[in-house]
């Protein structure tokens, strides 16, 4: 059973298609990177995906049609980290990863011991535990976004979908950050993440999507995707690609001339 089924998901923002019959699916297990230059469409198919935007097509979790769940039924299925991480609750670390949780509240089986159990491990998972008490706002940004990522990791939902978590993280956390997205796939549950660091994706990921101009024009492992011939025509730059027994190493070298301008894509 598929975790996410996208088929033919078109967005359009100011009359402008900005994704176009964007077809795949997560598997349980996968962890999935969503890459492509900037203004390629991610942002938009992620909001797509999880509900915060109007698309055309199917988009369908769990087998069943995205548009007939309601908000804490999609919640239970799907949880979301978007890029926007401003904070505007005065609030402790664990009382904002313990809304999470909220998806899980009323219902015949969780109760207040499963919800400790899921807030705790997000913490730990993220290395929050000794600033749990901490008021969010006193947090630098790096430390929110670990924050918020751990919010998403206590809702404990099948599928997870975040949206260039890795910006602002130092090396290490960028790391442990794949590290957990590794395990939860390791688990059973799936992960589509946006990342613009195609180092990070074609070490870490099982499997990449690449938008280009609101179309997905590879759906593949990293090394059938990050190729230099793909990186030369997508994003216009030269790459030195090597793989050792971890998987890819991905360092951009140079430009590629002739190339279009971030202003000529769509946004």
């Amino acid at each position: 059973m598929s975790l996410l089924r996208c088929a033919r998901v078109s967005v359009v923002l100011g009359g402008r298609p900005v994704v176009s019959d964007a077809s795949f699916t997560v598997e349980p297990g996968e962890c999935v990177g969503l890459i492509g230059p900037n203004g390629a469409g991610k942002t938009s198919l992620m909001r797509a995906i999880a509900g915060r935007l109007g698309h055309g097509g199917r988009i369908a979790l769990a087998e069943r049609d995205a548009a007939t769940l309601s908000p804490p039924s999609r919640a239970r299925q799907l949880a979301y980290l978007p890029q926007d991480r401003e904070i505007v609750w005065p609030v402790s670390v664990e009382t904002l990863v313990a809304l999470g949780r909220l998806p899980h509240r009323g219902g015949a089986t969780g109760g207040r011991l499963n919800d400790a159990a899921a807030i705790q491990g997000a913490l730990a998972r993220m290395d929050l535990t000794e600033m749990r008490k901490r008021p969010v706002a006193s947090l630098s940004g790096g430390e929110r976004a670990r924050v918020l990522l751990a919010r998403v990791l206590a809702q404990q939902a099948p599928l997870l979908l975040a949206d260039e978590p890795a910006a602002g993280l130092d090396p290490a956390h960028q790391i442990a950050l794949m590290e957990t997205f590794a395990a939860l796939a390791g688990e059973g549950r799936a992960v589509l993440v946006s990342l613009h660091d195609l180092g990070l994706a074609a070490r870490w990921c099982t499997r990449l999507l690449l938008l280009d101009r609101g179309r997905l024009v590879a759906d593949g492992p990293p090394a059938t995707v990050v190729t230099a011939q793909t990186l030369a025509r997508v994003y216009g730059v030269e790459a030195d690609i090597r793989s050792d027994a971890g998987g890819l190493l991905v360092t951009p070298t140079g430009r590629v001339a002739n190339r279009l301008t971030p202003e000529s894509r769509l946004r």
